[in-house]
């Protein structure tokens, strides 16, 4: 352990995984299954029906956002897309700037489009379940 720079514990610990024996993945179970090891590791995939579902949801929550858009006013627009929708969103005061308001102003909108928005999706008997307490 002085010659490593380490403690007699450190040494005792390697010592011990040395001498365990790997076991392979492809190992049986038992004598007479057919299972292995490999079967026991969960799996981190994605299953098929979950990808099916989740692109499903997908799909539903742009349709209904492209439909509640169109009732939005221009400004209230520009926020939605600039602002709640952007991968990288603008500042309240970028978009201030933009259509002529305060960042305050821009801040309100932002709220009330958000309870409207929520609240559309919750009309959609398939999402409601969806955006509860979100």
């Amino acid at each position: 352990a002085e010659r490593f720079g380490t403690t007699e514990r450190d040494i005792i610990d390697i010592g011990k995984a040395i001498e365990e024996r790997d076991v392979s993945l492809d190992a049986p179970l038992s004598l007479h299954g057919k299972g292995t090891f490999q079967d026991l590791v969960p799996s981190g995939a994605t299953s098929q029906e979950e990808t099916v579902a989740t692109e499903e949801l997908r799909d539903l929550v742009k349709r209904n956002i492209a439909r509640f858009e169109k009732g939005l006013k221009k400004r209230e627009r520009i926020v939605l897309r600039e602002r709640l929708m952007a991968d990288e969103p603008a500042t309240l005061q970028v978009i201030a700037d933009r259509i002529g308001i305060t960042r305050e102003g821009v801040r309100q909108i932002e709220t009330r489009i958000k309870k409207r928005l929520k609240a559309a999706l919750q009309s959609d008997p398939r999402l409601a379940g969806e955006f509860r307490d979100s």
